[in-house]
């Protein structure tokens, strides 16, 4: 069998504080599909034919350690740094900032705000990712998968061979009994998964989020075709540099205006226009008239507020500054925009909390309370005061002040 991919050394020379590094660009660089003759050359490349079962044992569970993990796109990039045996500095709370859930808000106001800015497929970012840590990768997309099916399971297959898991943009076709009653099965389809084995007649194993669900003792679940309900696969298929963490770090924090300015997506919008369409939201009374949905309106987007730290200083974005801080102490431009998330924006929402429980830990509005108008006016308000303050982050970015 061919080596796995190489761990990275640890060579600090390269970093230099006054350079700027690449900045993430989301561009049609980073959008299309690999060919098929690409695919078929990465399956050559490393010439042993498929076994007729393996499994990667040394795979990060989804979830299984981190009780905060509710991003799956970043606990999958963990999954696949920890089976290579990359950096300790390549961790859920890492992917959390440099994939931009830690900076950028979505919304939508038919609900699932709850699942993070990664929850939205977009390819690019997931390739640039890859890249900044130093990664090719083969991105296949939902049409490809679908014409050369049997191409694409040999390249997961010559993957997990190599030791290396394969990230999944959505997997379906399984059984999800639940652990606690398993006669009745979860209604859950995991909008990204980590493969990281298969047996015969193109069963594969999965490693999904969520602590319900009835695996085995590393965290696979069996999938038979799973990859019909896959937008798109992304297979590492060598390491092509070796840059400083430090270098990275700076990176995520000049990323973050072009995270905040990704097109309307699968009816999302992000950033400042997420907090804007919020509010346009609360202020259209017809909406609360009749029956209306409290967890698609508020509640599901307040939980990425309260995940991502910007309501109380911690969690995603606490996780990651602190680490940063420490290895960058003066690179104030990050420390300002922390200070302009966490502690500026941290109040319009502190201010938003107040206003319907005195109970820091009453996180959740119940329908009373935001049928409310003078609560949703005095919401809408402050929402907008909040996505207004992303124009200072950006102008802090861009000009280093």
């Amino acid at each position: 069998m061919n080596e796995p991919v190489k761990k990275p050394s640890r060579n600090n020379e390269s970093y230099k504080p006054g350079e700027k590094p690449e900045i993430i660009r989301l561009t049609d660089k980073y959008r299309q599909s690999s060919t098929i003759d690409e695919i078929k050359a990465f399956i050559q490349s490393h010439g042993e034919p498929p076994r007729e079962s393996n499994k990667i044992t040394n795979i990060r569970r989804l979830w299984h350690d981190n009780k905060s993990e509710n991003f799956m796109l970043e606990g999958s990039f963990a999954s696949v740094m920890k089976a290579i045996g990359e950096r300790s500095e390549y961790t859920y709370w890492f992917f959390n900032a440099l994939c931009g859930s830690a900076f950028v808000m979505p919304y939508n106001p038919n609900g699932g705000n709850d699942n993070g800015f990664s929850f939205i497929f977009i390819p690019e970012l997931v390739k640039h990712a890859f890249e900044i840590c130093g990664y090719e990768c083969l991105y296949i997309d939902e049409q490809t998968i679908k014409e050369n099916y049997n191409v694409v399971m040999g390249a997961i297959k010559t993957s997990v061979d190599r030791n290396v898991p394969v990230i999944t943009a959505g997997v379906g076709n399984f059984n999800l009994k639940r652990k606690d009653k398993p006669e009745e099965h979860m209604g859950f389809d995991p909008n990204w998964a980590v493969v990281g084995g298969y047996e015969a007649d193109n069963m594969f194993l999965v490693n999904v989020w969520h602590e319900r669900i009835e695996t085995d003792d590393i965290g696979y679940i069996k999938t038979e075709n799973g990859l019909e309900n896959s937008k798109g696969i992304f297979i590492l298929t060598g390491k092509v540099s070796n840059p400083d963490i430090k270098d990275i770090y700076q990176n995520i924090i000049l990323s973050i205006p072009a995270l905040l300015s990704v097109s309307p997506n699968a009816g999302y919008v992000f950033g400042k226009d997420a907090y804007y369409k919020w509010a346009e939201t609360l202020l259209d009374d017809s909406i609360f008239e009749n029956k209306f949905d409290s967890w698609a309106l508020f509640n599901s987007a307040w939980v990425t507020v309260g995940t991502n730290g910007v309501f109380f200083r911690g969690d995603f974005m606490g996780h990651f500054m602190k680490t940063l801080t420490e290895e960058l102490p003066d690179f104030t431009t990050a420390q300002k925009v922390y200070d302009l998330y966490s502690k500026k924006m941290g109040e319009k929402f502190s201010s938003i909390h107040k206003t319907y429980s005195p109970d820091f830990f009453e996180f959740f509005i119940n329908d009373e309370q935001l049928k409310n108008r003078d609560n949703r006016v005095k919401f809408a308000a402050l929402l907008k005061e909040a996505g207004d303050i992303h124009d200072e982050i950006i102008e802090v970015i861009n000009n280093g002040v």
